[in-house]
Parts: structure tokens; C-alpha cells; sequence
């Protein structure tokens, strides 16, 4: 089906769309864990154990946990809007598999990248939104070089490279403001910005030399 595979790859098992079982799955369960514990971080108290030489992989573990953690109602739909602009759009692209695996490691590394900057006790997938979003924005970019490139995939992915710009501007679903503060002003959002900015350069710059190679 054109509208729920990228007609621009030749699909397997590990590349194909599977109705964006992760998107909604990764939805659903942050608003079921925040309707359920509400603004608790179940391995927050962790941190007051030591874990000898693991005691970074116990950071690491609570650092993750942090970013299915949420302020308030608010705070849980705004980032699960902006989630679904970007993730959507990729799961499509990428593939249900490839997606989960991109949302694993991005997690892992801008959780970690803010921990180290904001300490441990922290509340947000807001990090990952906007790695999502530094990976949208070049993944798009390289997207305009390839041979293979669609009409359909350049369509959909210049509207969401815009959209997720628009929704920096927005803190919360009412207050807008003229600059992207949710990127400017947010050093944990930039933090999550780089690390998808660069996950998509070593993706692209692979996938480029690949398409090189194959034709030589």
C-alpha cells in the first residue's frame, strides 16, 4: 500500500510500515503511565542505591525512565502531539523495525546527554521530540540527493520539517511566541536536537556511500 510503505524502497520484513505499530504504541503507553503514576518516576529511587562499577548503567536506566515521565496533563499531550509529526512520518519511511531501533538508541543518548547537564531528576520526552526533529531536518536534506527520491516523500517531509519548526514556537497548546524557544531557551531540547542531527549524518552519509558504491 503506497499510503502506508515509502514507495521509494524495495520493502522487507525489516523496512516495512507495520500501521505504525510503534507511533501509537509509544503514545498510548505514555499517557496510560502518566493517567496511571501521574508525575512519578517509578525508578527514581534507585538513585539513592549504589550500584559499584553498574552505578552508571543505574543512571543511565533512571535517565531513560525520565523521558516516559511527565509534569502535568498539558505537559504529556503537548509532547505526544509533537511526537506523532515527526514519528509518523518516519515509521513510514524507515519501517516499523528500524523505527523502534532509532527510538531506542536516540533515547538513550539525548536521556543521557541530559542527565549529564540537568542531573537526574528530570521529566520530558520532549528530548526525544526534538531528536526526532534534528533527524527529520537532515534525513529530509539528504533526501533531496537521492536518485530514488519521491514526490510523495518530499511532500510529506518538507510540511513536517515545517510543522515541527512551527511547534517550537508554542509553550503549550496556547502561548506562542515570534522565536523557537522551545529550542533556544531549552538546553535539554538542544541537547536532543544534536544527537538526532547527528544519528542522521551517519545514516545519511552511510546510506549515500552505499548508493555510490553500487554504482561503480
Amino acid at each position: 500500500m503506497k499510503f502506508v510503505n515509502n514507495d521509494g524502497k524495495n520493502n522487507k520484513w525489516w523496512n516495512k510500515n507495520y500501521f505504525w505499530a510503534i507511533s501509537i504504541f509509544y503514545i498510548l503507553f505514555n499517557i496510560t503511565l502518566f493517567a496511571i503514576l501521574g508525575r512519578n518516576n517509578l525508578l527514581w529511587p534507585l538513585a539513592e542505591q549504589k550500584w559499584s562499577i553498574f552505578n552508571g548503567l543505574k543512571e543511565l536506566f533512571i535517565s531513560l525512565g525520565n523521558a516516559f515521565t511527565h509534569n502535568d496533563w498539558q505537559h504529556v499531550l503537548c509532547n505526544m502531539v509533537a511526537f506523532s509529526f515527526s514519528a509518523f512520518y518516519l515509521e513510514r519511511k524507515l519501517g516499523t523495525i528500524n523505527f523502534g531501533c532509532l527510538i531506542v538508541l536516540l533515547s538513550l543518548f539525548s536521556s543521557a546527554l541530559t542527565s549529564m547537564y540537568a542531573g537526574l531528576f528530570w521529566a520530558g520526552s520532549s528530548v526525544l521530540y526534538f531528536a526526532l526533529w534534528g533527524y527529520c531536518l537532515v534525513d529530509f536534506l539528504f533526501s533531496l540527493r537521492k536518485s530514488k527520491k519521491t514526490k510523495t516523500n518530499t511532500i510529506i517531509g518538507a510540511i513536517v520539517v515545517c510543522c515541527l519548526y512551527l511547534g517550537t514556537h508554542f509553550s503549550g497548546f496556547i502561548s506562542v511566541s515570534a522565536l523557537p524557544i522551545q529550542l533556544i531557551y531549552n538546553a535539554c531540547h538542544y541537547f536532543g536536537f544534536i544527537v538526532g542531527i547527528v544519528f542522521a549524518l551517519v545514516v545519511g552519509i552511510t546510506s549515500l556511500q552505499i548508493e555510490k558504491s553500487k554504482k561503480l
